[in-house]
């Protein structure tokens, strides 16, 4: 019996593909459960109670044994890092994509609009650690001011940004350069031209591309589960677009890990939530440029209402 290790990079309603030794096979889980695979119920950071799905994602290394000519799946090996969403259909925490070194966050800044809010909490899906880079879209547009405000508050705290344009090809090099040599996961809204620019970083037809909605004016799925896209150079997850945001983290670090430019300023309590208690020192921080008043508003919209979703 023939056991070896290979990588799921694509999963359907029944099987999985997995790249084994240079090739792509079709799998099948050994019994009805991958042991250590059942639904785990988690204690989110703001109380609530969620069912995880901790079954199989693109990007997980697992092992698999041939026999009785088909390929199974016997044992999922520990991940390196992960990226958690939650699944309205489901009603569950679902991992989306695994063991990647790079996470690109890609927003549009025009058709639609840039949503701050989902640029500055996306990062609560993360669990690991990685290279993380916001890539703001349709670059050949002009970015209104409210566009130009974001953009600054990432820069602000921290975090790398690209400016690409699919259509004119700025900056498609140079992010290019950034995911060679990586394995990277693509997280975008819905609409945000995530298929495109992986069509221009590929420079082929990858994945299909879509137009926003007539009703509202909001980005339509055309990637409707995740796929692991490869060529000699490039290893990129892409990942089913998100319309809404809901944050979602299973510990208070996870939260505060979103926004690491808070360090820079000192409370009188070393608990304080940085939404208005006694002797937090937030607003005089953003007052005095030192943090964004942009991602200082979405994080008090996320600690105080946590009505979005992911």
């Amino acid at each position: 019996m023939e056991r070896v290790l290979g990588e799921i990079v694509l999963i359907s309603s029944t099987s999985f593909q997995a790249r084994v030794d240079g090739r792509i096979v079709n799998a099948v889980i050994k019994g009805k459960r991958l042991k250590g695979q059942e639904d785990v119920r988690f204690e989110l950071w703001d109380k609530k109670k969620v069912f995880f799905d901790n079954s199989l994602c693109v990007g997980d290394v697992v092992r698999l044994e041939f026999e009785s000519e088909s390929w199974k799946i016997t044992e999922r090996q520990q991940r390196e890092s992960s990226f958690v969403r939650y699944n309205f259909i489901k009603r569950k925490l679902q991992t989306i994509g695994s063991n990647f070194d790079m996470l690109c966050i890609i927003a549009p800044h025009n058709s639609p609009a840039m949503n701050s809010f989902f640029v500055n909490t996306t990062l609560m899906g993360l669990d690991g650690k990685c290279r993380i880079v916001f890539v703001f879209t349709k670059s050949d547009l002009e970015f209104s001011k409210d566009d130009e405000n974001v953009i600054d508050a990432i820069d602000t705290a921290g975090f790398e940004s690209v400016r690409v344009s699919s259509k004119s090809g700025d900056n498609i090099s140079v992010l290019r350069e950034m995911v060679e040599s990586r394995t990277a996961l693509f997280v975008g809204e819905s609409g945000s031209g995530k298929s495109t620019l992986l069509n221009a970083l590929f420079c082929k037809d990858m994945q299909m591309v879509g137009e926003l909605s007539k009703k509202g004016n909001v980005g339509c799925h055309t990637t409707t589960s995740s796929v692991l896209l490869s060529d000699e150079k490039l290893r990129i997850i892409d990942t089913p677009g998100i319309r809404f945001v809901r944050p979602l983290s299973l510990k208070w670090d996870g939260v505060i890990a979103c926004f690491p430019e808070f360090s820079k300023f000192q409370c009188r309590y070393a608990d304080c939530k940085h939404i208005g208690e006694s002797g937090c020192k937030a607003d005089e921080a953003a007052g005095r440029g030192i943090i964004s008043q942009v991602r200082l508003s979405d994080y008090r919209r996320m600690m105080e209402t946590n009505d979005g979703k992911i």
